[in-house]
């Protein structure tokens, strides 16, 4: 099933992923709101992180790919979100000079980030990485 959204034309994986990723994002910033009245904004920041990707972790799972959880599957999810974190932290320290606002650093690096994390959790589901998805 193909969606198209303006002149946007994505697959049934692709919007699943957005949406997912886009409810992930508002429980990011929900619970960085409730850790951050009793932690340091640093920590909590890591905490919700992990709050998120574990609901992305499970929701990719269910709707995304319809394959069961498993500690491996959890194991190679967190490394390649962290990785994709890592790249956008990255881009940030050493492209923000470049920008006239850090806001567009951040949704370049963001973006890279989530482009990096569609692969990865397509790995960590299915063991492949490229190859056409089939919806």
């Amino acid at each position: 099933m193909r969606i198209k959204i303006g002149k946007l034309l994505l697959t049934r994986t692709h919007f699943l992923f957005l949406v997912i990723g886009s409810l992930a994002f508002a429980i990011n910033l929900i619970f960085f709101s409730i850790f951050n009245t009793f932690l340091p904004a640093y920590l909590s920041s890591f905490f919700c992180f992990f709050v998120a990707v574990t609901f992305n972790f499970f929701m990719h799972g269910i709707f995304l790919w319809k394959v069961p959880p498993s500690f491996n599957r959890f194991y190679l999810f967190i490394s390649g979100y962290s990785i994709g974190l890592l790249l956008n932290v990255l881009f940030i320290y050493f492209f923000v000079s470049f920008f006239s606002s850090a806001l567009y650093a951040q949704v370049i690096g963001g973006s890279l980030g989530v482009v990096f994390n569609f692969f990865s959790s397509k790995f960590s589901y299915t063991g492949k990485i490229a190859g056409k998805i089939k919806d």
